[in-house]
């Protein structure tokens, strides 16, 4: 008990003196302090919830705050609670506010990388290839196929069938010789 005591005068004594050396413009000393107490207060802030790379920037903001506020530190000694008290409540209003993000954007796809100028060309020539293959198609396929692929309003096949005169149970193999005859324009294009 007695050690223990005797450790924490040091420790405080030490604080002291250096927390003067400080205040006198002493960078080293300041780089000092930092060097003792650092492990203290990133220890604060990874118990508060913190990953590493989030309790190191909480640790840098706790030691702004210190720098920011060090001519009115009246009790250097205290230093270490004080440091231990800053960082644990920026760390839980840090954790508070990711979940608060998390929750807000929860269910919300972000939006995906745009494409390289390569791909839209490619994208723009195949498009445009599709195009030309279906000019060249008989207009019942063609129709065909814009009804069931590319019809914007997403008709059901009952709708198709009846919209194109074709009886709904001859629309699928109709559907199949006209994408075989599709794929064969395609095939002649290239």
């Amino acid at each position: 008990m007695v050690l223990q005591v005797s450790k924490r005068r040091a420790t405080n004594g030490y604080i002291r003196e250096i927390w003067q050396q400080v205040l006198d413009g002493n960078s080293s000393a300041w780089r000092r302090l930092v060097d003792s107490l650092a492990p203290v207060v990133f220890t604060a802030a990874r118990r508060a919830g913190l990953d590493r790379r989030d309790a190191e920037d909480c640790a840098q903001q706790t030691w702004l705050d210190l720098y920011r506020s060090r001519a009115t530190v009246e009790h250097p000694e205290r230093l270490p609670v004080w440091l231990i008290r800053v960082a644990t409540r920026k760390a839980f209003r840090l954790a508070r506010k990711q979940t608060r993000e998390k929750e807000m954007h929860k269910g919300i796809d972000l939006p995906s990388q745009p494409p390289l100028p390569d791909e839209v060309l490619s994208d723009l020539e195949s498009l445009a290839k599709l195009q030309l293959a279906l000019d060249q198609l008989e207009p019942r396929c063609r129709d065909l196929l814009e009804a069931v692929f590319f019809d914007p309003c997403g008709q059901s096949y009952r709708d198709i069938a009846r919209g194109l005169g074709i009886p709904l149970n001859s629309l699928g193999p109709t559907r199949s010789r006209c994408l075989a005859k599709l794929r064969n324009i395609m095939d002649s294009m290239e």
